[in-house]
């Protein structure tokens, strides 16, 4: 055996408790928050004694909570396995759980610095957002190189069918999650009907269970394919990569584009943000405009670039 019994214990150990604590957090508010979220009575009573947020805060705490649990538990199941069985392909398995839930923990960072700050700054307070940017940027930094050094010594010089396996299913399980807690969102948005604002919120959660259930679902395809057939690229996983990078980069153009148009003086679009009832301003909706064609822009480029033939990959390396 190449990994010792310490290893396989601290895997387990590990896994043991990011499952515990974000399972906790992911059940409570996906399963009792965000979906009574448009229910001003049931709201009330899971979060009386819980901070005042926004849907968007709730949603990602739920997202967050629940996509690390279940991708902590496929890794305890895998460091258990590598005990009982003594096998290191099942130890790596575990260990490739912790990249994938190091790359979730890191976009979830980024994206609190680029584009989500609004949740957690209160503007008409006068307090800055300029701290929430910068240490969400700082954070997931810090989590890219925890997670990328291990990756490298894993995976360096091996096969690494396991390792975009393990993203693929990582990154899949988080969108589905997303989606599906969108999705369980919209009852209770339509039971309520209560506001002039009704459409702009169906609007939005449908984007979110769009730009969720379907590139999560060709992710975890993927994860499958490259399971089965031990390829890491192809038309298959350039297709894949395409179709979703596209689909979500469009959904945030989208809702981007209508924020900006939504914006007036006394009118916020910022429906799933906010609960004041007043602007936050326009960085939210620019930066998904930007954030939305960067993430077209780059799919676009790696689709082309991957499809061009070998003797003109080698030149321009060259």
């Amino acid at each position: 055996m190449k990994y010792s019994q310490t290893a396989r214990s601290l895997s387990v150990i590990f896994h043991g408790i990011i499952a515990l604590a974000f399972g906790c957090l992911g059940l409570y508010f996906g399963f009792f928050v965000v979906p009574e979220f448009f229910n001003p009575v049931v709201k009330d009573q899971f979060t009386l004694y819980l901070f005042t947020g926004s849907y968007l805060l709730y949603f990602e705490l739920a997202v967050i909570g629940l996509s690390m649990f279940l991708v902590s538990t496929y890794g305890l199941v895998k460091g258990c396995l590598s005990i009982t069985k003594k096998s290191d392909e099942e130890l790596v398995k575990s260990f490739s759980a912790f990249i994938s839930e190091g790359w979730i923990i890191s976009i979830f960072f980024l994206l609190q610095g680029a584009l989500l700050f609004d949740l957690t700054t209160q503007r008409e307070s006068g307090s800055n957002p300029a701290f929430v940017v910068v240490a969400g940027i700082i954070l997931a930094i810090i989590f890219l190189i925890a997670t990328n050094i291990p990756m490298v010594k894993l995976f360096d010089g091996k096969d690494s069918s396991i390792l975009v396996t393990r993203l693929a299913w990582g990154f899949g399980t988080t969108l589905i999650v997303m989606g599906l807690i969108a999705l369980c969102s919209l009852p209770g948005l339509y039971a309520a009907s209560a506001t002039a604002a009704d459409g702009d919120y169906q609007l939005q959660l449908w984007l979110l269970v769009l730009a969720g259930l379907v590139p999560g679902g060709l992710l975890t395809f993927l994860g499958f394919y490259a399971r089965k057939t031990g390829k890491n690229t192809g038309v298959v996983s350039t297709g894949v990569i395409g179709a979703s990078g596209l689909i979500i980069g469009v959904c945030m153009l989208i809702v981007g584009v209508l924020e900006v148009v939504g914006i007036s003086d006394d009118d916020s679009f910022h429906t799933l943000l906010t609960t004041t009832g007043k602007p936050v301003g326009y960085g939210y909706p620019v930066m998904l405009i930007i954030l939305g064609a960067l993430v077209a822009i780059a799919t676009l480029a790696v689709v082309a670039y991957s499809l061009k033939p070998k003797a003109d990959k080698v030149q321009t390396r060259a």
